[in-house]
């Protein structure tokens, strides 16, 4: 803004005339216009973003599709494994417990 479109500004607002004119408008549009380029920039660039996670979804989507029963047999093979390891612990427990009770059962009646 020159110095000159401020002093008109200045003694237009002294008579009431000062929103007749105002000095800044031309920065207001060109800080418009700025604002609406940088939210259509962020647009596009939020609908690229979103375009190439729903690639990304539909190829796992199909992926998983595709390998179902190579997934349900490594989870089948996993949970086997997992049971057998349980049943182990749990014959450990037991066999502790027992021993534990016949401890007792010798410590009772010496």
């Amino acid at each position: 803004m020159s110095v000159g479109k401020g002093i008109a500004h200045g003694l237009a607002a002294l008579f009431g005339l000062g929103e007749k004119y105002d000095p800044i408008g031309d920065l207001r549009s060109e800080l418009t216009t700025a604002r609406d380029d940088l939210q259509r920039t962020m647009n596009l660039s939020f609908l690229n973003l979103f375009d190439s996670q729903d690639k990304l979804n539909n190829s796992l989507w199909s992926f998983i599709k595709s390998n179902t029963s190579n997934i349900e047999q490594s989870m089948q093979y996993y949970n086997t494994i997992a049971m057998n390891e349980i049943s182990k612990t749990n014959t450990f427990t037991l066999f502790l417990g027992i021993m534990v009770l016949v401890i007792l059962f010798f410590m009772i009646f010496k």
